[in-house]
């Protein structure tokens, strides 16, 4: 697979950062909360036995009404209410009068649809009552024309009630997508509610179980012996990968520790701030027997043409824009360079973000779960807590995510042989060093960081005479090498963490 392959493979996914992601997701949330109870308070909180704003003034009065192909009534070019949905039918009902306090001769109320409303299935009629008699009286509803309705009463006393009503069969009014979901939402069943509570989360429950028993076996692995020699000839930032499943700033240590170990880099640290010179190496033909990843990371490091680059000027280079391709296609050929040795199955790159991608799937679904639960769902609001842990679930999913590796037989081998020689770089025993021409500290440091060993490997040391290596100078000197691991690792671990935390996020 090319790099522009997998960059647009991976841009399929959703890459994030995770304090970013949370607080995206929390505001998110609340734009969808407040817009989702916003529209749903305007379109369906109105009563619509709304009461008239004005009470009447006796004699004669009129009311238009028009009810829109959406389903909105107006009243004096304001929506007054909605038209109710039913399962079979759509009602239009409008309280004209309540108790108006005073005599009334005559009320018309003219109710006009934007659509053809002539059909043998539509009912109308005036829903009234004068309290003074005890029963409905002098009151008539009479289809005007295709269109219009006019409701009529007379003789309405004080403590008088009246209403228009119109049941209108489906396909007149066509309301917005999201009432008619609401709608549907509101007429599920109550078996189909607790179905749909309880079955996505447990299938999320089950995906997240499934990614930790594969985690679990992942780790699995006899790693009880020891070998005291390298495995294999290859670079530390593919053992990082193997070991622990994706790219992390110990990998980018430990690279950076191995660059300066072949001549690429010149440390040096000096009162509280560090510089990165170029090293000789960079100036010969060796340049050529760098792996393309090695050569992306020295061009970040030395973006600038000086010869050394401080603490500073890194920071600045960083900071000139949001996001670093060049960290990202870091990555993009470590994740190549595992994948076109045979340790993989499938780029772990592509993997970390198709376990990412479900993760966030699940968890918006789980999101609206919640929020339609709490809107819609009167009868069961315990399932709000099922929604929850399907968040949870899928947070988890999210979490491991980018420590979800598929390993070949090859790879599981290299693995397990690499956990190996770990042992050999942690174990209490005391090592028999006997290697005259370079210091098996140096020559296994870059190692022991992408192993997550460097601090037992340093205390085999203690006891042993120090010479500093040739491409890490400090001031003050150093004289043990406690004061060389107390300088060295933070400032590397510093810059690395720096460097991953910039890279365009769309990969792991």
């Amino acid at each position: 697979m090319s790099n522009w392959q997998l960059i647009k493979e991976l841009f399929k996914g959703a890459g994030f950062y995770k304090k970013q992601f949370v607080f995206f997701v929390a505001i998110s949330l609340v734009i969808i909360g407040l817009f989702g109870i916003k529209s749903y308070h305007s379109y369906m909180s109105a009563d619509p036995m709304q009461a008239p704003s004005q009470p009447s003034t006796g004699n004669s009065q009129s009311v238009n009404l028009n009810v829109t192909n959406d389903g909105r009534i107006f009243k004096d070019g304001h929506v007054v209410s909605t038209v109710q949905l039913d399962r079979d039918y759509d009602i239009v009902r409008y309280k004209i009068l309540d108790k108006p306090g005073v005599y009334i001769d005559n009320l018309t109320v003219e109710v006009r649809f934007q659509s053809n409303i002539n059909k043998p299935q539509i009912y109308y009629e005036v829903q009234s009552k004068h309290t003074d008699a005890g029963y409905t009286k002098n009151t008539y509803a009479t289809m005007l024309d295709d269109h219009t309705i006019i409701f009529s009463g007379q003789f309405l006393g004080p403590d008088s009630f009246f209403a228009v009503y119109t049941r209108l069969p489906k396909g007149i009014i066509t309301p917005p997508w999201w009432r008619s979901s609401a709608f549907d939402i509101t007429s599920l069943s109550i078996s189909t509610w607790i179905i749909i509570g309880l079955l996505l989360p447990l299938i999320t429950l089950i995906f997240l179980s499934s990614m930790l028993i594969k985690r679990w076996i992942y780790n699995r692995v006899d790693t009880k012996q020891m070998v005291a020699t390298l495995p294999e000839n290859i670079p530390p930032a593919v053992i990082g990968v193997l070991v622990h499943g994706r790219i992390g700033a110990r990998e980018i240590s430990a690279t950076m520790i191995d660059l300066a170990q072949r001549g690429y880099i010149h440390i040096y640290e000096g009162h509280n701030n560090f510089s990165f010179g170029r090293g000789r190496a960079l100036e010969s033909e060796e340049i050529y027997n760098l792996n393309k990843y090695e050569k992306l990371l020295l061009s970040k490091i030395f973006e600038t043409k000086s010869a050394t680059n401080n603490l500073r000027d890194i920071n600045k280079a960083l900071d000139r824009s949001l996001f670093s391709e060049k960290m990202a296609q870091v990555f993009l050929e470590i994740y190549n360079l595992v994948t076109d040795q045979g340790y993989f199955q499938q780029n772990p790159g592509l993997t970390h973000q198709k376990y990412k991608l479900n993760g966030i799937i699940l968890f918006f679904a789980g999101s609206l779960g919640f929020i339609l639960n709490i809107i819609f769902n009167r009868t069961f609001p315990f399932l709000i807590f099922f929604w929850i842990g399907m968040m949870a679930s899928a947070t988890l999913i999210l979490y491991f995510a980018p420590k979800m590796p598929i390993l070949t037989p090859k790879g599981k081998s290299a693995r397990l042989a690499w956990l190996r020689f770990r042992n050999y770089l942690i174990q209490s025993k005391p090592i028999d060093f006997q290697d005259a021409n370079q210091s098996p500290y140096t020559k296994y440091l870059a190692y022991a960081v992408c192993l997550n060993a460097e601090v037992d490997w340093t205390k085999h040391f203690f006891e042993v005479p120090f010479a500093r290596p040739y491409w890490f100078d400090s001031d003050p000197s150093i004289v043990s090498i406690e004061d060389f691991a107390n300088l060295l690792f933070p400032l590397i671990a510093y810059t690395s963490n720096n460097l991953i935390v910039s890279r365009t996020p769309i990969i792991d």
